[in-house]
């Protein structure tokens, strides 16, 4: 069983009809971002296991995903590249106030290997995150982006940028009837996780609504 771990400081179950999402709370409000479109620096060189701009279209396919999500205004900018991965905030440097996706590939990697990856965001206190620095373990975990042995780079990134937008695990209980969501806290097989359902949706859609479904 594989796992992926984030901060958890409370969780507000949202609802509508059979589908549910879970998001951070601070203070008795959601935590998020203040403005719908999240800037964040990624790491050029990718991942020790695959071709650079493999990795890089992975983890944009992923930031793709939820954008496509109709109900909610979340975007994402790419501002350039994080080439020292251990001025992220999970190699165990200050915050900076600048969202890093890095992968780790030595010792800087202190989560273990059932770990795939984790995500950090950090918040003012008041229920706006500042940052929120993603990770990839690149120490114990070899990665594809295809078929052949090794765990899919695109399903965990979609998880986790799930995570760096403030939605958290979704642990159930679901419907017999549904795909289990990708932000459920295990990696799902055959890619499954690459794909949002609406548990993933819905989350979304709650803490950056679009003005079209909520005027």
């Amino acid at each position: 069983m594989t796992f992926r771990w984030s901060a958890l400081l409370g969780a507000l179950l949202v609802c509508s009809a059979s589908w549910a999402g879970t998001v951070r709370v601070e203070g008795g409000v959601p935590v998020r971002w203040a403005e719908p479109l999240v800037p964040f620096y990624l790491q050029q060189a990718g991942s020790d296991d695959l071709e650079p701009e493999d990795a890089l279209q992975a983890v944009r396919r992923g930031f793709t995903s939820w954008t496509e999500v109709t109900c909610s205004k979340i975007t994402f900018e790419e501002l350039g590249d994080a080439p020292d991965p251990t001025v992220s905030v999970l190699a165990g440097a200050a915050p900076n106030l600048q969202t890093e996706v890095v992968w780790l590939e030595d010792d800087h990697w202190t989560l273990g290997a059932y770990v795939l990856g984790v995500t950090a965001p950090i918040s003012g206190g008041n229920g706006v995150i500042v940052e929120a620095d993603i990770a990839f373990n690149g120490l114990q975990v070899t990665w594809k982006t295809g078929g052949g042995k090794g765990t899919d780079l695109e399903s965990v990134a979609v998880h986790e940028i799930g995570h760096m937008f403030g939605q958290q695990h979704n642990l159930g209980p679901y419907p017999a009837d549904i795909e289990l969501p990708t932000m459920h806290p295990n990696i799902l097989p055959k890619r499954r996780s690459r794909s949002l359902e609406a548990d993933d949706e819905i989350g979304a859609c709650f803490l950056y609504p679009s003005e079209d479904v909520y005027p």
